[in-house]
């Protein structure tokens, strides 16, 4: 078993030198003040982990750290059942 959301805040605490614990579920995305660069970083670093692809236009529409969590989960149990 995973923990996304763990996976993501340990990817952006790399991306932007913070503190994981400070990313949480109600974290606003615009407030972690990732550029695309940050973001691709963060994505490439979840696709590697979790053996999944994620498409920009998937987390686009995301404005929580959960929101982002959910597609990442949704990709995880899509991979697991085929």
């Amino acid at each position: 078993m995973h923990d996304s959301l763990g996976l993501l805040a340990h990817a952006v605490s790399r991306v932007k030198s913070i503190d994981p614990n400070t990313v949480t579920a109600t974290t606003a995305i615009e407030d972690l003040l990732m550029d695309s660069l940050d973001e691709v970083e963060v994505m490439m670093f979840l696709e590697d982990e979790l053996g999944i692809e994620i498409d920009q236009a998937q987390i686009e529409p995301c404005v929580t750290v959960g929101d982002f969590v959910a597609v990442i989960d949704g990709l995880v149990a899509h991979r697991k059942h085929n």
